[in-house]
C-alpha cells in the first residue's frame, strides 16, 4: 500500500478535502452509538481508505473501531457485542457484497447488528438489492459524505473503473448522481463555484445532478482564497477520447496555467 501524499503543496488545499471526509466519519460513528465496530469496507474503496480518510491508531481506539477488514476477504469472528459497519459507494455490485456478508453473519447465528454507510445517494436499486436477499430488515442505512477522494496534490477521484461501461453498455447511470454528489460535497468545503460547463449528454446529467444537489443545499458563498475555483469543465470523454489527454488539458498544463480551474473527467 503506497503513502497517502500529505497534501501539503496542494494548490488548493486538498488537505481540508481529507479532513472533512474524516470530520464525517467521526461524526457518523460517533452519533449512532454503536459500541465495538468491526469495519468491513468495499475493496476498491479500501485500496484508497488511507488516501480518503486520515485516522490515526488512537482515534480508531476512541471510535471503538477493533478492526478494518475488506469486504471481499471472509470475515474475521466477530465479539457477540461488536456491530458490524459496511463503508460502500451505493452501486449494486457493492451492496451485493453486503448482502452476502449478512447472509454469512445470520447462518453462523450472529447476533450482532448491522449499519451500512453509504458514500453517495442511495438508490432503490441498491434498496432493492437488500430487499430481494431478504436482509433489509437486518441492516440500518445512513449517509457518509465522502466525496472525492484527494489522491495528490492537485487530484481528485471517486475511482469509479467502470462508469462509460455502465452508463452505455448496462444503462445504468446512477453512478452520475453520485458524481454530481461529490461535486457538491466537494463545493460544500471549498464554496461556490460560480461558472460551470459541460460538454456531452453524460456531462450534462452530472451538471443537472449537481444543480439539484447545490439548490436544495447551496454551498457557502465565501471561499478561502487558496481554495477558489472561478470555473469549472465536465467532459464526457466519449465524445474524445483523446483531448482530454492532449494540450491545453494535460495535468501538467492545468497545473501551470489554470490554477483556479477546475476540470471534471469521467
Amino acid at each position: 500500500m503506497t503513502h497517502a501524499c500529505s497534501l501539503e503543496k496542494s494548490s488548493f488545499s486538498l488537505n481540508l478535502v481529507r479532513e472533512a471526509a474524516t470530520d464525517a466519519l467521526r461524526r457518523v460513528l460517533g452519533s449512532l452509538n454503536l459500541g465495538d465496530i468491526e469495519l468491513f469496507v468495499e475493496p476498491r474503496l479500501l485500496s484508497l481508505f488511507h488516501h480518503a480518510i486520515s485516522l490515526s491508531g488512537e482515534d480508531l481506539t476512541v471510535l471503538r473501531v477493533r478492526e478494518i477488514h475488506s469486504l471481499a476477504s471472509p470475515s474475521a469472528p466477530l465479539m457477540p457485542t461488536s456491530t458490524v459497519v459496511y463503508i460502500v459507494r451505493p452501486q449494486t455490485t457493492h451492496v451485493q457484497l453486503v448482502a452476502q456478508h449478512l447472509l454469512q453473519q445470520l447462518r453462523g447465528a450472529s447476533s450482532s447488528s448491522s449499519v451500512v454507510l453509504h458514500t453517495g445517494t442511495w438508490n432503490a436499486l441498491c434498496a432493492d438489492v437488500l430487499s430481494r436477499a431478504g436482509v433489509d430488515n437486518q441492516v440500518a442505512v445512513h449517509p457518509f459524505q465522502l466525496g472525492f477522494i484527494p489522491t495528490d496534490n492537485d487530484m481528485l477521484t471517486l475511482a469509479h473503473d467502470t462508469l462509460l461501461r455502465d452508463c452505455y453498455i448496462q444503462n445504468n447511470k446512477t453512478t452520475l448522481t453520485e458524481l454530481g454528489h461529490a461535486l457538491h460535497v466537494l463545493q460544500q468545503t471549498t464554496g461556490d463555484i460560480p461558472t460551470v460547463h459541460y460538454k456531452g449528454e453524460l456531462a450534462k446529467a452530472v451538471w443537472k445532478s449537481l444543480s439539484e444537489f447545490n439548490a436544495a443545499s447551496p454551498p457557502p458563498s465565501s471561499r478561502p482564497k487558496k481554495l477558489r475555483i472561478d470555473h469549472m469543465i465536465i467532459l464526457d470523454r466519449k465524445l474524445d477520447y483523446i483531448a482530454p489527454l492532449s494540450t491545453p488539458l494535460t495535468y501538467k498544463s492545468q497545473k501551470n496555467k489554470a490554477w483556479f480551474h477546475a476540470f471534471v473527467f469521467f
